[in-house]
């Protein structure tokens, strides 16, 4: 005879919830500024928000370490919404002193670390582009000329000089000349010596950044 045992049957199930993603402190990155001018420029950077919504600024100082706080400047309207990912953000500024070096880095708070946190600085000069034209020859004799230009500083302290010689690779120069750092086109000359009779001379006006 047999006897029939009970059994109890179990099931178990895995039960998966969506994953919430935890915060994480905010990353942000400065990136060259664009559109300089001799007195502005657009501030530009990335951050991270750490799936927070977080606070940005940018801050603008002309020393490197940040010690003089000249300015501070909100990024946004409003705080970045929460998101993983880097997002653009920029903002203009303006009234800063042509030729002067200044320092700019993000700042981002999320709230998860108790305060701003700041990337790495990167730095600009408020200026234009230097800007060179090269003018007419004079007092051409069988083995020497003067050679003429204006220069354009821009804002920065600038040196001038020619190159010259008998082919466009030609690697000889007159000596340098001080242009200044003024907004307005300053003619330069210089006189060279030593040419060979009948021959084409080639001559270019150069200009360097006085650091």
């Amino acid at each position: 005879m047999r006897r029939l045992l009970p059994v109890l049957l179990t099931a178990t199930a895995l039960l998966l919830l969506p994953g919430v993603a935890s915060a994480a402190a905010p990353v942000p990155t400065a990136t060259a500024p664009t559109s300089v001018t001799l007195t502005g420029a657009t501030l530009n950077g990335t951050v991270d928000a750490g799936n927070e919504v977080t606070d940005v600024r940018f801050r603008v100082d002309d020393n490197s370490d940040f010690s003089s706080s000249l300015t501070t400047i909100d990024a946004t309207q409003s705080p970045l919404p929460a998101a993983n990912g880097g997002v653009a953000v920029s903002v203009p500024i303006t009234g800063l002193t042509t030729g002067t070096t200044y320092y700019v880095r993000v700042e981002a708070d999320n709230g998860t670390s108790g305060a701003f946190v700041n990337s790495a600085p990167v730095s600009f000069i408020p200026s234009a582009l230097q800007a060179v034209t090269t003018g007419v020859f004079s007092n051409v004799t069988s083995s020497s000329a003067r050679l003429a230009g204006t220069v354009t500083p821009n804002g920065l302290a600038t040196q001038a000089r020619f190159r010259y010689g008998t082919s466009p690779n030609s690697t000889q120069y007159t000596p340098i000349i001080n242009a200044g750092a003024g907004t307005s086109a300053v003619p330069v000359e210089a006189d060279i010596t030593g040419l060979p009779a009948n021959r084409r001379i080639y001559y270019t006006l150069r200009t360097d950044r006085v650091n």
